[in-house]
């Protein structure tokens, strides 16, 4: 019998459980045990399914947030060309000095962070307190529009992130209790079958056959 190791991810350990749940219950004196494996197999199938879910939000928002992202860049830069077509392209204007004292492009240039806020933030502040600026009001409730629009769907991808780390570390927990009962057994199978080690020997998978490896993107 070849023990489950750490490097054993979701897919080999469900195979595993897997094989051993049938044999198990190929004989009365360990069915028992087979219900058991049958039941961690199904606790990390659940388990692996909400992860998988889990992400998939966090994914989807991260997607709304470059979206948003770009919508915002946008609002910016037309603000930016409103601008020097206000001060006729001379940016030593204090208008444009007092806007962008440093090029914009290259500003929004991440994607949201807390860099990229306060210097939108600034720019929102500037436009509502200079009054040679007031034409320019309809490009400031755009850009207020975009950041807010921004800063939501970051926090829904934060919260999401909270729920993607909490289902993988559900996973995590569930694959080393699953990996630990899958080994105890050998233990108990020879309780039940002392007189026949290769008969407890056929209830095991033989791993060394395939390749430890982690499901892509989970939990080791």
């Amino acid at each position: 019998m070849e023990s489950l190791r750490e490097s054993h991810g979701v897919d080999v350990v469900q195979g595993a459980l897997r094989i051993l749940s049938i044999r198990c219950g190929s004989r009365p004196a360990s069915k028992a045990i087979g219900g058991e494996m049958a039941s961690l197999r199904a606790s990390l199938r659940a388990l692996r399914d909400a992860w998988e879910d889990a992400r998939d939000e966090r994914v989807a928002a991260t997607a709304e947030i470059q979206y948003r992202d770009a919508v915002l860049d946008d609002a910016v830069m037309s603000l930016a060309r409103q601008v020097n077509a206000l001060v006729d392209g001379k940016t030593d204007d204090a208008r444009y000095r007092a806007l962008f004292p440093s090029a914009p492009s290259a500003q929004m240039r991440p994607i949201g962070g807390s860099a990229q806020r306060a210097y939108v933030r600034a720019l929102l502040k500037t436009l509502a307190e200079r009054d040679d600026l007031a034409s320019l009001a309809p490009q400031r409730k755009a850009i207020a529009k975009a950041q807010d629009a921004l800063d939501d769907a970051t926090a829904t991808r934060d919260d999401l992130q909270v729920a993607e780390d909490r289902a993988a570390t559900a996973l995590q927990i569930a694959l080393t209790e699953a990996r630990d009962a899958y080994n105890q057994a050998w233990h108990r199978l020879n309780v039940e079958f002392p007189k026949d080690k290769a008969l407890v020997e056929s209830f095991f998978r033989t791993l060394s056959r395939e390749k430890p490896r982690e499901t892509p993107d989970a939990p080791t």
